[in-house]
């Protein structure tokens, strides 16, 4: 989207259609039918391209090759284009479909580069995409029973209390 002079990216299967913006003194929030799309700090530079690379993935996703050269990981966050150019150099599609787990996991960067010390401190010689989401799998599936046998013990204790005060 256009806003003043800057462009601003927002999720590549929204090329074409019609967003609402909203824009506010220090950042800019895109809709499209009522649901928030993408939010960027507003920049106040003339000419300036805000991009983010989970805007990307899908159009990447087709044409890995062109991620090495690409505006959106030059200007993705500094641990990603670390991890890219660390691991994942040669095996372009390997690391968007990483990126791709991120985004629908809601992970973050960090989380990433946790998993890939962990790796590493395993002794694995070889860091994958594969190694990478089986271990923010386990964690992830480690912190849902964890949240699960907290809400039992909640329970348990609500229904305790209940039975107390009918007894």
């Amino acid at each position: 989207v256009i806003v003043g002079s800057n462009r601003y990216s927002v999720p590549d299967h929204l090329v074409g259609k019609m967003l609402t913006v909203k824009v506010y003194p220090h950042y800019i929030e895109c809709f499209h039918e009522k649901q928030i799309v993408a939010q960027h700090a507003r920049s106040l530079n003339k000419h300036d391209w805000i991009i983010e690379l989970d805007h990307y993935l899908n159009t990447l996703f087709k044409k890995p090759g062109a991620l090495h050269s690409s505006v959106a990981l030059e200007r993705s966050n500094e641990c990603v284009r670390n991890i890219y150019s660390q691991y994942f150099r040669e095996s372009p599609r390997e690391f968007i479909e990483l990126l791709i787990y991120v985004q629908q996991n809601n992970l973050k960067a960090d989380d990433l580069q946790k998993a890939i010390n962990e790796l590493l401190k395993m002794g694995c010689r070889e860091v994958t995409s594969d190694k990478i989401i089986t271990l923010c799998t386990r964690k992830q599936v480690a912190a849902d029973a964890l949240a699960a046998d907290e809400i039992s013990r909640q329970s348990q204790r609500q229904l305790l209390e209940l039975s107390q005060l009918f007894s």
